[in-house]
Parts: structure tokens; C-alpha cells; sequence
């Protein structure tokens, strides 16, 4: 697998990768259990229809074994931290599967991520914005 297929978050850096997308491998992207913290709609209207989305998962004990913030998440008025690594992938609604994102969508996701400087634990934090996804044109 050589093509970009997800979208990784760190402290240092946020890049479309390739990745299998197995249990196995999102574990060891995110350091330890996976936890979904969004699934939004495709932003590509013709994968959307068809039942595709993107979610985000996270380390699921990434706030309460102290792993430093790679993102803050802006859903509507609310704000969350996500502590450890972000990995971004598509997900087949239909079924469950986890799925390739689409060149568009990694292209709208590293559009839509904003750098922000970090203070604190060094590194860098990323802004994924998602009240986009909801305004976006059909």
C-alpha cells in the first residue's frame, strides 16, 4: 500500500498516510485502545450518499495516562481536547468497516486543519473544525 488512504494528527505533524487500517494498526497509531470521538458525513457529496463517512479515533485512556494534546476538536460551541495521536479514516456506515478516505477527502481534511501554537507539553496542536462538515453544499 503505497497510496494515502488516512489522515494522522500527532504532536509534531498532521499528513495523509498510508496505512492497512486494521485493529492492529490503528492501535499502534493512536498507543494503545481506539475511541471514536467524531463521524461526520463524507464532505465529498457523491460518498456521503452512498453512506460513507469519517470518524477520528483516539487513544482511549490518552487524557487519564497524561499523553499530550495533538488536537482540539470544535464541534457547534463545544470544545475538547484530544490527547495522544488523531487518526482520520472513512467509514462504510453500511456495514460498520473502516474504509479508505478519497484523495478529495483527505485534501478537504488538511484543508480544514488549522495549526495552532502549543504552550505547555511542546509539540504543536492541531483545530479540526467539523461544524464545516454540517455546511456544507450538497
Amino acid at each position: 500500500m503505497t497510496e494515502p488512504n488516512a489522515f494522522l494528527i500527532t504532536t509534531d505533524s498532521a499528513a495523509a498516510v498510508a496505512h492497512p487500517l486494521t485493529l492492529e494498526t490503528m492501535q499502534a497509531s493512536v498507543g494503545g485502545w481506539i475511541e471514536p470521538v467524531f463521524t461526520e458525513p463524507s464532505p465529498v457529496a457523491s460518498r456521503a450518499a452512498g453512506g460513507f463517512a469519517i470518524t477520528g479515533y483516539v487513544n482511549e485512556e490518552g487524557m487519564l495516562i497524561d499523553m499530550p494534546v495533538c488536537a482540539m476538536l470544535t464541534y457547534g460551541d463545544h470544545i475538547a481536547p484530544l490527547a495522544g495521536n488523531l487518526l482520520v479514516c472513512g467509514l462504510d456506515t453500511r456495514t460498520g468497516e473502516t474504509a479508505a478516505l478519497t484523495p478529495e477527502e483527505l485534501n478537504w481534511i488538511e484543508a480544514h486543519t488549522m495549526l495552532l501554537a502549543a504552550a505547555g507539553k511542546g509539540g504543536t496542536i492541531r483545530a479540526v473544525h467539523l461544524l464545516s462538515l454540517a455546511d456544507l453544499p450538497a
